[in-house]
């Protein structure tokens, strides 16, 4: 495996390889969700400031698994809202939660549209792929990593709640909504810390992969 990480696309869009890397990522991501809703759109402002996350197959180079990571500072500077506060009003527990995601004075990272082509599901047959990219989307952020806090909207329906958990406590234990893109019952899942027992035992389980994942070209950043 191989993982591809695009950034700040919006700046490059005349680099032809990283364009082309985002296209072929995409092009999967559309696929892979159209299963859940035949006429779905997925392009949208946020791929344009956000971090891609790709992992590459070792069998074709094939992208096989995807996520994006959305810092609320790249909203921010760019007038976006973040991916969260569009669905706040979707419960009355939500503001409240969000409220104490900002007051912990972290930066918040969401991330969105995690997919696995299962035609490769073999390739990660060791590991949890949720657990493995929520991880790598942490490392690969350029973030502090004991300064990050984190959100995501996870469909109900793949019960990644087990993955989650071990990431810090929820920001209140909050009823599902129907998610305008995908109208079936998503998680609205806030975590304004992360435990430190999380960075101990994910930088155990996968600092090793990350480093043959990208060619050990990096230094691993690590918690303080």
């Amino acid at each position: 495996m191989e993982l591809a990480v695009v950034k700040d696309l919006g700046e490059n869009l005349g680099n032809v390889r990283e364009a082309a890397v985002f296209m072929e990522a995409i092009e999967m991501r559309q696929r892979l969700f159209r299963q859940n809703k035949k006429n779905l759109c997925l392009l949208d402002p946020y791929d344009l400031i956000s971090d891609h996350l790709i992992l590459r197959s070792s069998r074709d180079g094939k992208p096989f698994a995807y996520s994006r990571v959305t810092p609320l500072s790249k909203c921010l500077a760019h007038d976006l809202l973040y991916p969260v506060v569009p669905l706040l009003s979707s419960c009355r527990e939500y503001p409240e939660a969000y409220a104490r995601l900002l007051s912990a004075g972290h930066e918040p990272l969401h991330m969105g549209f995690l997919c696995l082509d299962p035609a490769y599901r073999d390739e990660v047959a060791s590991v949890k792929i949720v657990d493995l990219m929520i991880w790598l989307g942490f490392i690969s952020s350029g973030f502090a990593l004991d300064q990050v806090s984190f959100t995501a909207t996870p469909n109900a329906k793949f019960n990644q709640d087990p993955w989650l958990k071990v990431i810090g406590d929820w920001a209140g234990d909050m009823p599902d909504f129907i998610h305008p893109l995908i109208p079936e019952a998503h998680r609205m899942v806030i975590i304004p810390k992360i435990y430190d027992s999380y960075w101990t035992s994910r930088f155990s389980l996968y600092s090793e992969l990350y480093k043959s994942l990208r060619g050990e070209r990096e230094a691993l950043p690590r918690a303080a």
